[in-house]
């Protein structure tokens, strides 16, 4: 036999005896869950959230130095 008869034939083979699940297309377009991209935004807004607190803390609280500044 040649190469070039044995290929196609063992390809139509395989193909023929393939299994393929009927939700394939499914699954493959559903892509990834949104979860890792939520835990991501949450963790960014709680780090934005603590700068802010840390610039806001200091000016709402009264200093006891003269002229209003940090000594």
């Amino acid at each position: 036999m040649k190469l070039e008869t044995l290929l196609p034939r063992t390809f139509r083979d395989w193909a023929e005896e393939a299994r393929v699940p009927h939700d394939l297309a499914d699954r493959a377009l559903r892509g990834r869950p949104r979860r890792p991209m939520t835990t991501v935004s949450f963790a960014a807004g709680a780090t934005a959230a603590v700068v802010v607190a840390g610039m806001l803390v200091p000016r709402l609280i009264p200093s006891e130095a003269p002229g209003g500044g940090v000594a």
